[in-house]
């Protein structure tokens, strides 16, 4: 009774408007019965690969099409002289008058906010804090996504007695590249001074999709809950214009649809299955996301933002200051 009924709340609370359209495990394993593929399952020889996440190591910016786009600096010629002088003195450890020269380099170049981002560290070593913080407010205010930017002026607001901005920059820094290690673990030390605790769920869905010729798929898994987030994976990839008429359901992107649907596959077998509740502690913390309604934001912060980061550009800002909420209330307080 407590499977049917965590189920019914999954599809209600979770996927409203478009449920009717998403697909339980018994019928994406009919469609696999019935595909003219051939799915062919295979849990006897898994291993699960070490993923990879992948860490920005770009600054991105929107352009008035709203497409990303990587920032790059360019020197200019007229401010070259300034700042061969500003690293002179910087090398000499004399960062107020490196910080003069870099100052007249930036009035050259104005719209360089890697300049300003220099003029910030130097005027920080000076320590002049509030002034470095406002020379990082100006690259903020011009490109929202600079996580360089979001990281040192958390320290500085640290260092200022700003604890509650500290944290907030240190989540959107943390969020706007959310496999970096440094930022992660930073944000992990700041979460401690305030009382909070970080707990990720190290979501992973443990399987493998190969195709090993035109007819056949060959689906590798270890256990029955990810079998069904895997065959609904397969589904998505291989079967003829299944993603494609699945884009009309909602407004929210296709990855979201897709993820969303196949966790269900994982979530209702999960809670059909006794004897995998305390091996996938994962699927434990997603069924308590959806008991406190944080779906959404367990499938951005767990999953998605892991895979494909520059996904985070793409939220709106009620999305991030909703993700925000999920690291500090939703799962992380003492």
């Amino acid at each position: 009774m407590k499977q049917l009924s965590l189920a019914f709340i999954f599809t209600v609370f979770w996927f409203t408007s478009f449920s009717q359209y998403l697909r339980t495990p018994s019928e994406i394993y009919k469609m696999a019965e019935q595909s003219s593929i051939n799915f062919q399952s295979d849990t006897s020889s898994f291993e699960l690969v070490e993923v990879e996440y992948p860490i920005l190591k770009d600054i991105y910016l929107k352009d008035e099409n709203d497409s990303l786009r990587v920032i790059t600096y360019m020197t200019n010629k007229k401010s070259e002289k300034y700042r061969k002088k500003a690293r002179k003195f910087e090398k000499n450890k004399k960062y107020h008058k490196a910080a003069v020269f870099l100052e007249k380099a930036y009035k050259k170049d104005t719209s360089n906010a890697d300049l300003i981002k220099r003029l910030a560290e130097l005027v920080w070593k000076t320590g002049e804090i509030r002034d470095a913080i406002k020379l990082y407010q100006k690259v903020i205010a011009s490109n929202e996504y600079d996580f360089e930017a979001h990281f040192a002026i958390s320290a500085l607001y640290e260092i200022d007695g700003k604890y509650k901005k500290s944290l907030n920059h240190m989540m959107l820094a943390h969020l706007y590249n959310r496999n970096n290690v440094e930022i992660l673990d930073s944000m992990k030390t700041l979460f401690s001074r305030n009382d909070l605790k970080y707990a990720t769920a190290n979501f992973q869905p443990k399987y493998h999709i190969e195709s090993t010729n035109d007819t056949t798929v060959l689906i590798q898994t270890i256990d029955s809950t990810w079998q069904s987030y895997a065959y609904c994976k397969a589904i998505w990839a291989y079967e003829n214009d299944y993603s494609e008429n699945k884009k009309s359901i909602s407004d929210q992107s296709i990855e979201i649809i897709e993820e969303k649907e196949c966790l269900l596959c994982a979530l209702i077998t999960f809670e059909e299955t006794k004897s995998e509740h305390k091996k996938i502690p994962a699927m434990k913390k997603l069924s308590n996301a959806l008991l406190t309604q944080k779906i959404d934001q367990f499938l951005l912060y767990e999953h998605l933002l892991k895979s494909n980061p520059k996904l985070a550009y793409q939220l709106d800002e009620k999305s991030i200051v909703k993700l925000k909420t999920y690291l500090t209330d939703a799962k992380t307080k003492k």
